[in-house]
């Protein structure tokens, strides 16, 4: 699916328009079917603008982050492979992809699930002691990948890793491990675990 957006702007000054630059922009998207489990996607310059707005939230006296729901049909496919209880992965924080790839395989047995992308302005949360504070960073590079083994009766066991690395130096990494067992008929016990590597980026921009 290929996309070409233009346009040009102007503003009346004394009974006459003069008019800016003209902009544009052009991306194309696809998807491939391997077999009949695994399929890949791709954007390259994929153009977000006409996706719904996000739904108002109340941030005064919050010490927490907001969370959107994610609503770009990309992102949204294969959403509940990814889902955890921990809510570990957020593709909101890729924010502006230059080039993104996507792996989905959902077989009887094994779900896996594996997304790359090139962001040109990466959304950057630093945690405080009473609040969060937000800004937009430089280029980085997203990794998702995720790991699902199916066993009879609703049993599993995954794996999960998210990372993300700043053109400024700096990076964000989580890796994960949660499970599912089903015991006696009505019984269900889960778990998970989930570890975060930080490092800051020393740049202009973070403070």
């Amino acid at each position: 699916m290929p996309y070409v957006y233009g346009g040009l702007s102007g503003t009346r000054e004394n009974d006459a328009l003069s008019y800016g630059k003209p902009f544009g922009t052009a991306g194309l998207s696809g998807l491939f079917d391997l077999n009949n489990v695994t399929s890949l996607e791709y954007a390259i310059n994929p153009d977000f603008s006409q996706v719904e707005a996000d739904v108002s939230q109340i941030s005064v006296n919050n010490t927490f982050a907001i969370f959107f729901q994610e609503r770009r049909p990309y992102f949204n496919e294969g959403n509940d492979i990814i889902d955890t209880q921990l809510n570990t992965v957020y593709t909101r924080s890729i924010n502006k992809p230059l080039l993104s790839t996507k792996v989905i395989s959902q077989g009887e047995k094994q779900r896996m699930y594996w997304l790359t992308a090139y962001d040109e302005a990466s959304p950057y949360l630093v945690a405080g002691e009473n609040q969060s504070y937000f800004g937009e960073g430089t280029a980085s590079f997203s990794n998702i990948f995720r790991y699902q083994r199916n066993y009879d009766e609703g049993n599993n066991i995954g794996f999960l890793t998210t990372n993300r690395l700043f053109k400024d130096g700096g990076y964000g990494h989580t890796f994960g491990v949660d499970g599912r067992y089903r015991f006696k008929k009505s019984y269900t016990a889960t778990f998970e675990f989930s570890k975060s590597l930080i490092k800051e980026p020393i740049a202009s921009w973070i403070e």
